[in-house]
């Protein structure tokens, strides 16, 4: 696939003109529509169920990542995904933050992020915590994304994620230029 954009002083038979002489002799081998999006089950249909890694060093801190298979960025969902991940994990007045970093004392760094490509995407939670506290994080962990309900969600932490949001979209904008 190719975008081809123009500026300057050049009339529009010029530029037809040398793009054909550029390009003419190429020929598209795909599809010019966008692929369709993955199916979900796609990824477990070989070996259904969680998958865990291991992978032990003499790393001072434990590194713990956990995704979950979401739709693409074309999908109904990716937005409410978006505010999901912010909810949880989005800064640090996020749920899991609060909850294992202040609260609780587990965690050093707790993070998640709705990453949404095209055809598929996922939501990825990330920590960094003091090896001994790994087992009972885990498990406060799990029991709190168990339990998760959208209802559990108070009016101002709606807010604050869809600010939080819209805040980060807005900057991604920005340049240096």
């Amino acid at each position: 696939s190719v975008l081809l954009v123009i500026c300057g002083q050049i009339s529009a038979e010029e530029a037809l003109a040398e793009t054909e002489k550029l390009f003419s002799g190429l020929k598209n081998n795909r599809s010019v529509y966008p692929p369709q999006p993955l199916d979900l089950e796609t990824f477990t249909a070989e070996t259904p169920g969680p998958r865990i890694h291991l992978e032990f060093s003499s790393w001072n801190k434990a590194y713990m990542a956990m995704a979950f298979p979401l739709p693409g960025s074309d999908s109904a969902e990716a937005a409410g995904l978006d505010v999901l991940a912010r909810l949880l994990g989005g800064d640090s007045t996020s749920r899991l933050h609060r909850k294992f970093k202040y609260e609780r004392q587990l965690v050093d760094e707790i993070s998640a992020t709705a990453i949404t490509l095209r055809r598929t995407g996922m939501l990825y939670l990330q920590a960094a915590l003091d090896p001994a506290n790994l087992d009972v994080f885990w498990l406060g962990l799990v029991e709190e994304l168990a339990d998760l309900s959208g209802a559990g969600f108070t009016q101002n932490e709606l807010e604050r994620a869809k600010l939080n949001l819209e805040d980060a979209l807005f900057q991604a904008k920005e340049t240096l230029s």
